[in-house]
């Protein structure tokens, strides 16, 4: 009995190869994501401590302005590099989606050659039936021949 042999099981294995590489190119982009969401994270963590300081230190007593501005520009600075931050995070959420879509795309080009081989090779299976129900068929005939024949040989 014949094997089936799918034509394009290369690009098949090439295309599954390019959907993992796809895979880890995106757990890797949003690892970077993840890492630079927690310093964002971190930055506005640390902001909301230097109010909460600033605001014990004016219910504290006398008000320092030396170190009331010095806590603003703090606050500045720390603002400022979260909007840095976040533009960093942005950029790379956009960079994991694109990733996201590469995979997809990957992934909807490699089921395309799946289920051409399935389809061939249920083709393949029903080309297979349909010989051995001749060969059968074609023994069958045979058999009734040759009987027929020494039925009427022995009459």
């Amino acid at each position: 009995m014949a094997r089936f042999r799918f034509r394009l099981q290369p690009v098949l294995e090439h295309r599954r190869r390019l959907e993992e590489l796809a895979q880890i190119e995106l757990a890797q982009a949003q690892a970077v994501q993840q890492r630079e969401e927690a310093a964002l994270q971190s930055l506005h963590e640390r902001a909301r401590l230097a109010v909460d300081q600033l605001e014990q230190q004016r219910l504290a007593g006398p008000l320092d302005i030396e170190v009331l501005l010095l806590g603003m520009r703090y606050l500045d600075v720390l603002k400022g590099q979260a909007d840095r931050q976040q533009q960093v995070v942005e950029r790379l959420r956009e960079q994991a989606e694109a990733k996201r879509q590469a995979l997809i795309g990957s992934m909807q080009q490699r089921k395309v050659l799946e289920q051409l081989r399935e389809r061939q090779r249920n083709a393949f299976l029903l080309e297979q039936r349909r010989q051995e129900a001749r060969q059968v068929d074609e023994l069958v005939v045979m058999r009734h021949g040759r009987a027929a024949r020494h039925a009427s040989q022995g009459s």
